[in-house]
């Protein structure tokens, strides 16, 4: 058999998009927990999601109780660049582009990613990444570290059109075994509108983050639309 023979068998590189979901995965394997505080919340339409509430604030059963606590309390440097979301609304795409900007990389960065996540905010490993350190995760404003207002770090809030937003949240949560849930797009909206999904609703998380933004000159909002559209205009606004 000839070497032809083998190269329609060949693995395909893996977009980044594939990369991307696959690093999601495994920053979720740093705390997978089976809460026992996990409630099951029923949709209009019977079906059933599995939650963990801290603080009143619906999140995903991987969390360990203590991991929001955790996030407050981390020890923040002046440098840290934080690039905060909802849920699915670019949040990698644009921690990769910042990571890059700032150490000059020019190829795909996504494994260090995992480290530099709220599952990993007191690791002891997260000291000894290189600085300045772009840290991304999906933090309400009331879980904020306190550190990085006090000591002035920078932020990213990246905006996203929450009907795509949300879209995407449902696709990613049907298939993501730890929330147990497999309803209708039906379903899921009357869930959201109890305020009953994983880091509740877009509204809340993004009027928190744009309220902090009115005394907070640290914080840049960047449209999601607009990089898509224009990404070398809002590359250099990042820069």
């Amino acid at each position: 058999m000839s070497s032809h023979d083998y190269e329609g068998e060949q693995a395909k590189e893996p977009t980044d998009d594939e990369k991307i979901y696959q690093q999601e995965l495994e920053c979720a394997k740093l705390v997978i927990y089976d809460n026992d505080e996990c409630e099951f919340v029923e949709d209009c339409e019977g079906k059933t999601i599995k939650l963990f509430y801290i603080d009143g604030v619906p999140q995903e059963t991987v969390f360990h109780s203590t991991l929001h606590n955790d996030a407050r309390t981390f020890t923040a440097n002046a440098d840290d660049v934080w690039v905060m979301s909802w849920p699915r609304s670019g949040s990698h795409w644009v921690w990769e582009i910042t990571q890059r900007l700032l150490h000059g990389i020019d190829s795909f960065v996504g494994p260090l990613q995992k480290e530099l996540s709220v599952f990993a905010l007191n690791t002891v490993g997260m000291k000894d990444i290189r600085r300045p350190r772009v840290i991304s995760c999906h933090l309400g404003r009331e879980f904020a570290p306190v550190d990085i207002f006090k000591k002035g770090s920078k932020m990213i809030y990246l905006v996203r059109d929450p009907r795509d937003a949300m879209v995407s949240w449902y696709k990613f949560i049907q298939r993501h075994d730890g929330f147990k849930y497999d309803g209708t797009w039906n379903g899921f909206l009357s869930l959201y509108f109890q305020d009953k999904i994983p880091r509740g609703t877009w509204e809340k998380h993004t009027k928190g983050w744009l309220q902090e933004s009115r005394n907070n000159k640290n914080i840049f909002f960047l449209k999601y639309e607009g990089l898509r559209h224009d990404p070398l205009k809002w590359i250099k606004e990042i820069a």
